[in-house]
């Protein structure tokens, strides 16, 4: 990481803050695909009386130039005065440098809601209970051991959960018990041999990872227990008092979300060290080491790939300029030597006529 800010965000809520930004239905052994992107369209609106109650506003600025992929905190319902719900990444119609948001802020467990539907979800909920034949049957066994031995330790199983998702909720607190005893956090985590399981080598022979490692595993293993989850990657952040925060780009994390009949989409944090303002994440070493942070691809490539020199760039969209990891724009840093070339015959000239 080089601790540089990539997002300004002023909210009039305070404390930890999800920025969900791209979204993966379908897991591949190798990486998520199923990119789902909306575009916001619609009129400008007002807020009904019943949803501008505890309504949170925000703003959110791109320091890296203009981006059309909104970063969005939990349970929007405007964007840009347009009323919307999105359940997945949003794509506003043009590339612009900041928004606005109005939220409701994720306080208490969640309870079910009025219009909530989930066959109405693109492709419907089967394909976020697919889990491929292979992992499947290793997580099971898996996850049957790590029950067994949390039971033998006698430590007392997460979650404390009562409302009407408790079942779901408290899974997920175990899951992510489980995966913390069992797995170490660590953004020098080795890479995945050729043809092997992302999530099977993590937790079957590597034992370290950081917050994709994590989510990947939460999310195949809330598939098993028959609880729809999915990929999301984007920014963990945390809103002082004053209301201003500085997203870096070592907030950059991933986590699960997991759908919740008559309530929609909920984030689940599955990584035992989460990256927010605070408490970023470990600054990798000098040597090369897998990291969540943006890239240097041209392009936001239609999955996201689990390998480590591979990571999803969170903040970058198609017609970016991009950067190096220094932050020299890639044109400029071909421009230099080829410069150099060209004039190279015209130096010798003069040193040859001194």
């Amino acid at each position: 990481y080089t601790s540089r800010a990539v997002l300004q965000v002023e909210a009039t809520h305070a404390g930890p803050m999800y920025l969900r930004g791209l979204v993966y239905s379908d897991y591949t052994g190798t990486a998520w695909t199923g990119l789902q992107i909306h575009t916001l369209s619609g009129q400008a609106a007002q807020a009904s009386s019943g949803t501008a109650q505890g309504l949170s506003t925000a703003r959110i600025q791109s320091l890296s130039g203009t981006s059309a992929l909104a970063y969005l905190p939990y349970r929007t319902v405007q964007v840009q005065d347009v009323p919307t719900a999105p359940n997945a990444a949003l794509a506003l119609p043009e590339a612009v440098e900041a928004y606005s948001v109005s939220y409701l802020p994720l306080e208490g467990e969640p309870i079910p809601e009025e219009g909530t539907d989930g066959a109405a979800l693109e492709g419907g909920l089967s394909r976020y209970l697919e889990v491929p034949q292979q992992a499947a049957a290793f997580l099971r066994a898996w996850y049957q051991q790590a029950q067994r031995e949390l039971e033998d330790s006698g430590v007392q199983p997460a979650g404390g959960a009562t409302g009407p998702y408790a079942r779901q909720l408290n899974t997920s607190a175990q899951i992510a018990q489980l995966l913390a005893r069992n797995a170490q956090y660590d953004l020098g985590a080795p890479a995945v041999p050729e043809g092997e399981d992302f999530v099977s080598h993590f937790l079957g022979e590597s034992g370290r990872g950081y917050c994709v490692h994590f989510a990947s595993a939460a999310a195949l293993l809330l598939r098993l227990e028959g609880i729809p989850a999915r990929y999301v990657s984007g920014y963990a952040v945390h809103i002082p008092g004053s209301g201003q925060a500085q997203v870096l780009d070592s907030n950059a994390h991933a986590w699960v979300e997991i759908y919740l009949e008559g309530y929609g989409w909920y984030p689940v944090e599955a990584t035992p060290s989460v990256p927010s303002q605070e408490d970023p994440e470990p600054q990798p070493s000098a040597t090369p080491t897998p990291t969540p942070a943006p890239s240097t691809t041209p392009s936001r490539a239609p999955e996201a790939t689990l390998e480590p020199d591979a990571t999803l760039p969170p903040q970058q969209t198609p017609g970016e300029q991009v950067e190096t990891e220094a932050g020299t724009p890639v044109w400029l840093a071909w421009a230099i030597p080829l410069l150099a070339v060209l004039a190279a015959p015209w130096v010798l000239w003069g040193l040859r006529r001194r």
